[in-house]
């Protein structure tokens, strides 16, 4: 692998968010990040993201474009205008929001990367943590499958499966 990835503004794979509809691309996903999450996300006038928060994830939000909304646990909802940043805490409850007339842009970047992070679980991430508990039960005895992973994997085998129907594979 080489020490530097290119991810052009045109190749940038851009898909709607499975719960809110939100238009977003992965950045660490396509560049291939082990350790930081990134996305840029898209919110149209009328748009929110999902409410949620992280265990150990440390979020930087920048705006890139228009106008930005954002509510943090039950504070006032913040603006923040472009190129205005904020750190949120882990555990802090964060939703961005559009209640503007123009499409705002968003930067976000996290450390470190998280597969499960938001308060409703989502097809995607669903099939993610199933696999990676999957995984994780392959290297554990069946005694400590049975004792710590095998209700998990359990709940989310129908999951992945359904995901995996509507993904075609």
């Amino acid at each position: 692998m080489s020490d530097h990835t290119i991810l052009r503004a045109a190749d940038a794979f851009w898909r709607e968010s499975n719960q809110m509809k939100v238009l977003n691309t992965d950045l660490g996903k396509q560049l291939e990040l082990a350790n930081l999450g990134a996305r840029l996300w898209r919110l149209r006038p009328g748009e929110a993201s999902t409410l949620h928060r992280h265990f150990e994830q440390e979020e930087l939000y920048v705006l890139l474009e228009g106008t930005g909304r954002m509510r943090i646990e039950d504070e006032e909802p913040l603006t923040l205008a472009p190129l205005d940043a904020i750190r949120v805490a882990p555990t802090a409850g964060r939703q961005l929001f559009n209640d503007t007339e123009a499409d705002a842009l968003w930067l976000v970047v996290g450390a470190p990367r998280e597969l499960a992070n938001t308060l409703e679980m989502t097809d995607e991430l669903a099939l993610e943590l199933s696999t990676a508990l999957l995984c994780a039960a392959a290297a554990l005895s069946i005694d400590e499958v049975n004792d710590s992973l095998l209700p998990a994997v359990m709940g989310l085998r129908a999951v992945q499966a359904a995901a995996l129907q509507q993904t075609g594979e």
